[in-house]
């Protein structure tokens, strides 16, 4: 309750990063993309960070698109990997074809240059991301989002005597990504990863080409969770933002007890305590809601 009242300010950055995902998560988005949730955190909270990323796309089973540019990052959390370098997608496959056996010069200039990379770093298995059962292969499913010569562009310049200009941001790309998959979209700044985020959230409406997912609210998990909070706005009120824009929040007045109280169990778990204290939380519900609390 105490943190609940606080503002953004009065936040660590990796108690901020874990804000903004839980409102990502808050509707159970079947697509959410991670734009560099990692890059302002030290090393031991990016660990958990990844870590919770990960619980929640294994639990959920949802798409995932991971932008980064660290690449031994996008080895741990992604089962899946597309390189991008102005604005193309220039090779894509698995995490180990990619850092393997690469096929473009432009990837493996890329990975030379990851400090400590004679140092063998696992790659994460499919089962241990997605939860799949072994032999399971995902590519039998249907994709949750589907990229299909995708092309982005931005308007420069331009005033009401002459038109604007048309730069292309990002050339037709290609890629899908499955139920309970972690893509990771790596590159170096101004590839274009951030612009091709924007159009499948439809920040970005000039483009050319195919985007199909069937998610009614794609998340976005961003950068520098600082400037991605209202600093004026408590953490509960953010954290009641998203259940507001999907009209749910006045649903929850209708709850029966043990619907309300696993919100409570799972704020008090936001900052991570390594003590938490119950007073009697399930004294007041029945025998089957207090087993599942």
């Amino acid at each position: 309750e105490h943190r609940y009242k606080q503002y953004p300010h009065e936040f660590s950055g990796g108690m901020r990063q874990r804000v903004v995902i839980a409102i990502a998560v808050a509707c159970r988005p079947q697509i959410i993309v991670c734009d560099e949730p990692t890059t302002a955190l030290d090393v031991t909270i990016q660990t958990q960070i990844i870590e919770l990323l990960r619980q929640i796309n294994r639990e959920q089973k949802n798409a995932m698109l991971f932008i980064t540019h660290d690449l031994n990052l996008a080895r741990r959390i992604c089962r899946r990997v597309a390189v991008m370098k102005d604005g193309c997608v220039v090779e894509q496959g698995t995490a180990e074809e990619i850092f393997e056996h690469p096929q473009q010069e432009y990837t493996r200039r890329l990975i030379e240059a990851v400090p400590g990379r004679k140092k063998k770093i696992q790659v994460c298995e499919k089962e241990e991301i997605q939860g799949r059962k072994p032999g399971e292969n995902f590519r039998d499913q249907t994709p949750v989002l589907q990229v299909k010569k995708l092309s982005v562009y931005y308007q420069d310049g331009g005033n009401r005597f002459w038109r604007r200009e048309k730069q292309c941001a990002v050339q037709e790309a290609d890629f899908a990504v499955y139920p309970g998959e972690i893509l990771g979209l790596v590159g170096e700044s101004g590839c274009g990863k951030t612009s091709l985020s924007k159009a499948i959230l439809g920040v970005n409406c000039l483009t050319q080409g195919e985007i199909s997912h069937n998610s009614v609210r794609p998340q976005m998990i961003f950068q520098d969770p600082y400037s991605s909070l209202n600093p004026s706005k408590t953490i509960g009120w953010l954290l009641q933002e998203p259940l507001r824009a999907a009209g749910a929040l006045d649903r929850s007045l209708a709850m029966t007890g043990g619907d309300r109280r696993r919100p409570m169990i799972c704020s008090a778990g936001w900052a991570w305590m390594r003590n938490i204290f119950t007073g009697n939380p399930p004294s007041s519900q029945e025998a089957s809601a207090r087993g599942s609390a």
